[in-house]
């Protein structure tokens, strides 16, 4: 139903604030080439996770988690299209990203300064 939409004017308005572009960016529907390409396939909610599942089929389905999952607290991102908490979902969307990237690191898939991850997270 979001296909083709640009950011909701709530989520701009916080990418705003913290200088983040998203001009060019539309909503689009993930794809098979998508599911062969892609080493993480990566979900907001248990509602994604069917209709992810329910598109593809025969997808990896190792590839495939939920964001929140990379966490101390694996749940559901609250969706802000209900909870009309914009700033609450941001903040487990970044906590789930810093968890994942935290994750990627530990099994040696990438390499950064934990400092320097600490001052972003700590910006933002």
């Amino acid at each position: 139903e979001e296909i083709g939409n640009t950011v909701y004017p709530p989520i701009a308005k916080i990418l705003d604030r913290l200088d983040i572009d998203y001009k060019n960016k539309k909503a689009r529907q993930i794809t098979k080439s998508d599911c062969r390409e892609y080493d993480y396939i990566i979900v907001m909610d248990d509602n994604n996770l069917r209709n992810l599942f329910y598109l593809h089929s025969d997808i990896d389905k190792s590839k495939v988690s939920k964001l929140l999952d990379y966490t101390e607290n694996p749940m559901d991102v609250d969706d802000p299209w209900y909870t009309r908490d914009f700033e609450r979902t941001f903040e487990e969307i970044k906590q789930g990203c810093l968890g994942f990237l935290k994750m990627l690191k530990q099994k040696g898939i990438i390499e950064y300064d934990e400092n320097l991850l600490d001052k972003i997270s700590d910006k933002i």
